[in-house]
Formats: structure tokens, sequence, C-alpha cells
């Protein structure tokens, strides 16, 4: 495995003798009984929202502070995954304004699925009167699927919401387990993968109908969506405070400074630069960085 990055890696492996092609087997963990989430999801149509800040594609842009707003009934969307998937469930998120504007949750709606552009949509889901989904901000709502098919485009149609003049949600995202890959190379670039998780990739060959054993498994984790500070230093220090100072790749929102690995009680530092006060002379203490960009996605802590 090779040039892996936030939801891309390259595996390859070597060819096996008669082999015509070759299945590649790709899984993430299960935790706490649940499937991973996939992202990285491509929307291609659907319901413009009231402007370009609340558009259809913020429903599955992976990013839970956006939000598709439009006029209440008969909205959709489809959208497409790099990467076929046997969805298992799903999570409906709310808007960043619930509390205050109610009932835009949806609360009649169906998600259609295909494995290819040209096939008959599949209804996966479909759901009348529901009023599960609270008028509180940024918060999931989990749904099952019984559903054992792997699928890549997808269509998500909301008939009605629950009483409101509009239709609102912040995210879309399914949980599943991506399906086998079948290629005759001996190589293979992996994409819409999810950041920060946890794969583990197996090959067999495959000659006619019989199949060699899976090959040994290989472990990578991607990485995150936002970057981890880097260059950490300590300016000014004084009896009782310290000057932090650090660099970022990329964009993100916000830092949160550890002070002796304490993460329950983090500090968040808007700039790349923080003073430290109320420190005890004399005394030994160590610091770590990590930025965040959403809600909920962290880089690692700073080395």
């Amino acid at each position: 495995i090779y040039d892996v990055d936030m939801t891309t890696a390259d595996l390859s492996w070597t060819a096996i003798a008669w082999a015509e092609s070759y299945t590649v087997n790709l899984n993430t963990a299960i935790v706490n009984d649940k499937d991973p989430i996939i992202t990285g999801y491509t929307a291609t149509d659907g319901t413009s929202g009231y402007n370009s800040g609340e558009n259809y594609p913020n429903l599955v842009d992976n990013d839970r502070t956006t939000k598709w707003c439009r006029s209440k009934d008969n909205v959709y969307i489809e959208f497409h995954s790099e990467l076929r998937f046997v969805p298992t469930g799903y999570i409906l998120t709310t808007g960043n304004d619930n509390e205050t504007v109610h009932a835009r949750n949806p609360r009649d709606w169906v998600i259609k699925a295909k494995l290819n552009e040209g096939d008959a949509w599949t209804t996966i889901a479909s759901v009348t009167n529901n009023y599960v989904m609270q008028d509180v901000n940024y918060t999931d709502y989990e749904f099952t699927l019984n559903n054992t098919n792997a699928y890549r485009y997808f269509r998500f149609e909301v008939s009605a919401v629950q009483s409101g003049g509009s239709s609102q949600l912040g995210e879309l995202r399914f949980r599943g387990q991506l399906a086998p890959i079948n290629t005759t190379s001996t190589s293979v670039s992996l994409t819409g993968l999810i950041p920060k998780t946890d794969y583990v990739a197996t090959v067999r060959g495959n000659i006619g109908n019989v199949s060699t054993n899976w090959s040994n498994e290989v472990n990578f984790t991607t990485l995150p969506i936002c970057a981890a500070p880097t260059d950490l230093s300590v300016l000014n220090v004084t009896c009782n405070s310290v000057m932090l100072s650090w660099n970022q790749d990329g964009t993100v929102d916000d830092w949160q400074v550890c002070l002796n690995d304490d993460e329950s009680n983090l500090i968040t530092a808007t700039t790349t630069s923080y003073m430290l006060t109320g420190l005890s002379a004399q005394t030994a203490y160590s610091v770590k960085v990590r930025s965040r960009k959403g809600l909920d996605d962290y880089s690692y802590w700073s080395e």
C-alpha cells in the first residue's frame, strides 16, 4: 500500500501465474456493532436551495455545518459514490437553526439506489409520518436498512416535511461495507475512502471458476481531513506564562491546545499562536495542539 491520503490509496501485488483476474477485499472496522460511515459522494442533480449557500450538494458534502434548505415538499437529490458499497443504514442530520425555525425536518421520504447509472431505481427505504427527528441543531438520527446489495447511485426524495414551510437537512450519510473490487491488473487505485479510518485489504487471484486463497492482510489508515499542526514552539517564557506558536497547512476552523495530556480540559485557539497564563513557577509542562474543521473532524495531535 502506498500514497495514502485522506480519501485515496494505491494498492499493488505480485502477479499470480495463470490468473485471469483479481478480487480486492477492502474492509473497515465495525465499531460498537455499527458498520462504518461511508463518505465521498458527488451530487449530480437535485432541487436547488434558496441560495447557493443552501444548495443540494451540501446534503452530501461530509460537512454537518452546511445545509440544504428549500420550499417544503417534493424535493430530491441524486448523488453517487466512487466505490460500490452495501448500505446497511443511514444518518440524517438536522440543520443549523432547527431550534429557532421549527418543523423543517422531513416527515415522508424514500431512498432509491442502483448499481450502474443505466439501471432502474430500487427503493431501499420508505418512511412515512416520521416525527422522531426533533427541533434541535446539528443532531444525528440513525435509521437502519434491510439490504444486502451493493450500490453506487442514490436518490433521496422528500415528499413532505413535519409541518414547516421549508425542507431542511444538514447531512445525509450511509453506513455500510465496501463491496469487493474486481480487476485484471496487479494494482488498483482506491478512491472514495473515509478520512481518518482504519482499513484492511486482501487480494486473491481468479482462474476460471477457481480462486486462490486470500493474500496476507495489509493495514493502513487514511489521513484526517485537516493536517496536524507543525513546528510547535514556545516563546517568551515567564514565571507564569508562555507563548505558543505553530504552523498549519490547509484551511481549518480553529485549534485545540492540550496541557499535560489533559484532554478533558482543552483550550480553543483561533489563531496559530496562544498565550498560556496562570502557570506555576518552576514547573515542567507538556503541550500539544490539534486542528479542527467542521463540527467533529480533528487532526492528529502535533508531535
